[in-house]
């Protein structure tokens, strides 16, 4: 990630393509598991998009990059 496009506020990476893409794929695997099958693939969604923000609090992208 360039110094251009790197957000100023960590939550910002949400809607990052790569961050967007990775939960819409999950969402769809999840959503094929016996488990999960009478889950909305949105509620996979949002639950996924949660789980980010939360992880997002200890992201350093200094560290590494977000396609990791």
């Amino acid at each position: 990630m360039s110094k251009q496009s790197k957000p100023a506020n960590p939550s910002d990476l949400l809607t990052h393509p790569a961050v967007v893409q990775a939960i819409k794929q999950n969402a769809r695997r999840l959503s094929k598991i016996r488990l999960f099958r009478r889950v909305a693939r949105e509620d996979i969604a949002a639950d996924l998009r949660l789980e980010v923000a939360i992880r997002l609090q200890v992201f350093d992208p200094a560290l590494s990059s977000i396609g990791t």
